[in-house]
C-alpha cells in the first residue's frame, strides 16, 4: 500500500505522518522543499504523481481552513476547497 498525503505542512497532517505506522507514505506540499513532492492543487494534475509513484490511497489534508480567509476570498476558497477536491476524487 502506497499512501499519498496532499497538504503535508498542516497541523493534522504532520501528526498523521508522525504517528502513522504505515511504511510507504509519500507527501506533497505547495511549498518547495526536499522532504515533499512539490504539488500545487490549483496548478498541477495529481494523476502524474499517482502514476509515477504507484499510489494506492490518497489522504487529502490540503485546504484553506481559516474561516476569515474563506470569507474574504470566497471564490478562491470555493475553488480550492470544493472544486479541486472534487477533481482529485475523480
Amino acid at each position: 500500500m502506497r499512501i499519498l498525503i496532499i497538504g503535508s505542512n498542516g497541523f493534522i497532517s504532520k501528526y498523521y505522518k508522525k504517528f502513522s505506522r504505515l511504511k510507504y507514505i509519500i507527501s506533497t506540499s505547495s511549498k518547495k522543499n526536499d522532504k515533499n513532492i512539490y504539488f500545487d492543487i490549483l496548478l498541477h494534475d495529481i494523476g502524474n504523481i499517482i502514476d509515477d509513484y504507484k499510489i494506492t490511497h490518497v489522504v487529502l489534508f490540503s485546504a484553506i481552513s481559516n474561516p476569515l480567509e474563506c470569507e474574504r476570498n470566497k471564490k478562491l476558497s470555493s475553488r480550492f476547497n470544493v472544486t479541486m477536491t472534487k477533481k482529485i476524487l475523480r
